[in-house]
């Protein structure tokens, strides 16, 4: 049976429209970079690849595991969540891969750009889910979650964008997905979560969120930080370390540093 919301689902939601907000801003300010975006593609995947990177070592795999020796579970259950995402990530790339082989490259190139994609959707959701534990649990610092998760909105929103311009899509068409998968992704997870929080508990947490950082991590390591890698000199490497600043930064607002 359902059971009722918890006593902070009021300030879980508030905080998931205050991340939502923070998307609207990052996607605003997206529509106004579009042509930099496009004229300048590995600045923006250096800069993806440091968020994602950030986000998957600084802020889910420690919470994870965390979690795990919280509630006495082997730690080892963590990092088997996380491989499984990093491969679960991989046979899409394959399968991507090949059903794009006979196509065009830039075609080819627009549907890879999905991937990063969905791996921002899956952490978005991730954040909304957790702000709904934080209610369950009556958690003090749920404010300051909060505030750490929002902080990486904007960047995401941008790099969303940015992803899907580079692949190809029309503004019209970026602007919808990065809706989807930055904006609405957290407001969604929470409000999915709330009902059943009590359900999920820590354990199913933690592992969504270990197997969420595998799967960041595959897509920035195969799929972003090699356009870096093989086009020196473009902006790449300090854009990287400008993303990796930012999720650092969510880390210390965390406690996690």
């Amino acid at each position: 049976m359902m059971t009722a919301w918890p006593s902070g689902a009021g300030e879980a939601l508030a905080i998931s429209g205050l991340a939502a907000l923070l998307g609207l801003v990052g996607l605003w300010l997206a529509t106004r970079a579009d042509r930099w975006e496009l004229e300048h593609p590995v600045p923006v995947a250096g800069f993806t690849a440091g968020i994602l990177l950030g986000a998957a070592f600084l802020h889910l795999l420690p919470e994870a595991l965390q979690r795990l020796v919280l509630i006495e579970r082997a730690v080892v259950w963590g990092g088997a969540a996380a491989l499984g995402g990093y491969l679960m990530m991989t046979l899409a790339t394959v399968l991507v891969s090949r059903v794009r082989a006979a196509e065009v490259a830039h075609q080819e190139a627009g549907a890879l750009a999905m991937l990063p994609i969905i791996g921002i959707g899956l952490h978005a959701l991730t954040d909304g889910i957790a702000y709904a534990v934080g209610a369950e649990a009556k958690a003090a610092a749920l404010p300051l979650l909060g505030l750490g998760l929002t902080l990486h909105k904007i960047p995401e929103a941008l790099v969303a964008h940015g992803l899907v311009r580079e692949g190809g899509g029309s503004p019209r068409q970026a602007i919808l997905v990065t809706l989807l998968a930055v904006v609405l992704a957290t407001p969604v997870g929470t409000l999915a979560a709330l009902p059943f929080v009590a359900h999920i508990g820590p354990a199913g947490l933690a592992m969504l969120m270990a197997a969420t950082a595998g799967a960041l991590v595959q897509i920035a390591a195969s799929h972003l930080l090699p356009h870096v890698e093989h086009e020196p000199g473009r902006g790449g490497g300090p854009a990287f370390l400008v993303g990796l600043a930012v999720a650092l930064a969510g880390a210390f607002l965390l406690g996690h540093a």
